[in-house]
């Protein structure tokens, strides 16, 4: 994937999404928690259609199904072999589409909303309020 000019793998794209400095501290992550907390579309309500899904089988679907639609663009997500496409040692890699870095944080600050309920909810399951 080609992201603002630079090669990046599709996973190391995710895996970014919502701290892009891989040095950041505490209070970074502090930061985006908070914000993910405070915003109503990722509050509980909001997620309670998804929260009644309570199995890990459910959750490897529900994810499966977003990597097909969002992470892979339904199928229509351009990229570029490591190990082909090469003009004189410079491998050419389509960039992302418009607003696929927009839609790709929408989910993952979703997904991790999702996530911390699902986790306090198991949690709870096994020790008790």
């Amino acid at each position: 994937m080609s992201d603002h000019g630079r090669t990046v793998k599709l996973h190391h794209l995710w895996d970014g999404l919502l701290i892009e400095d891989e040095h950041a501290g505490y209070g970074t992550l502090d930061i985006v928690v908070t914000t993910i907390q405070r915003t109503m579309r990722y509050g509980r309500e909001a997620l309670k259609e998804d929260l009644k899904r309570e199995g890990f089988a459910d959750w490897v679907k529900d994810s499966a199904n977003l990597a097909r639609k969002v992470a892979y663009d339904g199928g229509n997500l351009k990229g570029a072999n490591a190990g082909a496409h090469h003009d004189e040692g410079q491998l050419h890699v389509p960039p992302l589409p418009g607003s696929y870095l927009d839609v790709a944080r929408e989910v993952a600050k979703r997904q991790a909303a999702l996530a911390g309920f699902r986790l306090s909810a198991k949690l709870k399951t096994l020790f008790g309020e």
